[in-house]
This record gives structure tokens, sequence and C-alpha cells, in this order.
């Protein structure tokens, strides 16, 4: 029997990427983003800072608005960049299958929105489990063959590709990424934890088209994916 373990969603994050960059955000813009999101209860802000550019002199600062629609208590939000539009949730109990309610009931409103191609998608999952501190020192080992170090903090990511279904019309990266370190739950003092992070995205250079029918069905896929690796690494630490 499976025992109880202290467990933490730290992030859970659906990208969708836009191309040409989506432009000045105007009055225009937030009206329209407010109107539509009405029904999720969301609330409009924006957040004015500076990125990075490269140029031929170099790369420069410029500034850059962010457009967010979001809950009250920043539990849940949509984000809209230069090149990508976020949905973002970091409430902790929340299941995998609750965040793609949202995510789905999002992007049906969002395709209405957005004037830019839809060019690749991702979906990202981060969580932290706090297991027995013996679990967490010789979890290293099962990740690097049998090694018996124990270090107090290391990372290991994989990527392998994949098909969103049997006709291989779309091609997906799955990232895996496991890691030890120290994290702190709303304002608690931090102490060790395994982080487990997977993400699903699409490469550049599938149909626009394609992609934007498949978009529901790439959401689902990519949750299972994630759900199965979580699933599969804490059942493996668990053995130790």
């Amino acid at each position: 029997m499976e025992k109880n373990i202290d467990k933490a969603v730290l992030n859970r994050k659906a990208t969708l990427f836009v191309t040409p960059p989506s432009g000045i955000i105007d009055e225009q813009q937030v009206f329209e983003y407010t109107k539509a999101f009405s029904t999720m209860k969301l609330l409009p802000s924006i957040n004015k800072g500076m990125s990075l550019k490269i140029t031929p002199q170099g790369i420069v600062q410029e500034p850059v608005n962010t457009f967010e629609m979001k809950k009250i208590d920043d539990s849940f939000k949509i984000t809209s960049g230069p090149d990508r539009i976020e949905i973002i949730s970091s409430k902790k109990d929340e299941s995998m299958g609750d965040f793609l309610k949202l995510v789905n009931q999002a992007t049906s409103i969002l395709q209405n929105l957005i004037k830019s191609p839809i060019v690749r998608l991702a979906l990202f999952d981060s969580e932290a489990y706090f297991f027995d501190i013996a679990q967490i020192d010789k979890s290293y080992g099962l990740f690097v063959n049998g090694s018996e170090e124990k270090p107090i903090e290391w990372q290991m990511q994989k990527v392998l590709r994949g098909h969103l279904s049997e006709d291989n019309t779309i091609v997906i990266n799955n990232v895996y990424t496991v890691s030890r370190n120290q994290i702190g739950i709303n304002g608690s003092p931090a102490k060790d934890a395994i982080l487990l992070s997977a993400e699903v995205n699409t490469p550049l250079g599938i149909d626009v088209d394609v992609l934007k029918k498949s978009m529901s069905i790439f959401w689902t896929k990519a949750a299972d994916i994630i759900n199965e690796y979580l699933d599969k690494s804490r059942t493996l630490i668990l053995t130790v």
C-alpha cells in the first residue's frame, strides 16, 4: 500500500505560441478580453517591464508590456506577451483534470480573440514531493545507475520525441526533469523535496490549421503523458 506523501503543485501552465508578435496592447484589446473572460470571472492587469533583444549592434533592452486576465487571488491567470499566451495555475491542491477544464474553456475563448496564428503548443507541470529524508537521500541512485552518493542538490533532464497520434501528423517533444531542492510552501520553512517536472510541446513547422484543430486532443494527450511520468517516478522513489 502506498504511503501518504506531502505533495504540492508548484506550477501548471499551458502555452500557445503565436507569430508574428501580437502587437501593442490598446484599450480595445483590454475591453474585448475583459468582456470575453467575464464568464471566468477574470480581471485585467497590465504590467510594464524590460526585455532583452538581440540586434546587429548587440543585446539591447526594450520596454515590454504584459497583459493579464487573472483571478483576484492570482491563483489562475492568462498572460499575453509578444510571442505567446500562457494559461497558468498555482493552486496547490488542484488536479490536472480540473486544470484542463480551465485550459479548454480559456482556449475556446482565446481562439476568437487571437489574431496571430498559433504555431506551437506546450503543457507543463511541476510538483514537489516531500518524501522521508531517507528516501530522498537514496533517490539519486535510482536515476544514476545505482550510485551510492547522496548529493544534497541535483537535477537531471531527458527529452524524448513522439507523436500525438498514430497518423504521425503532429510531432511532440516530451521533456522530463527530476531534481532535489529545498522548497518552502506558502511561507513555510524550506525543506528537502524531490521536484518532478514534465513538459510536452510541439516543435515549429507543424501546419497551423492542423494544430488548431488538434488543440483539445493535444491537451488531453499531453496531460496523460505528464501524469504517467509523475506516477511512475513517485512509485519508483517509494521502492527505496
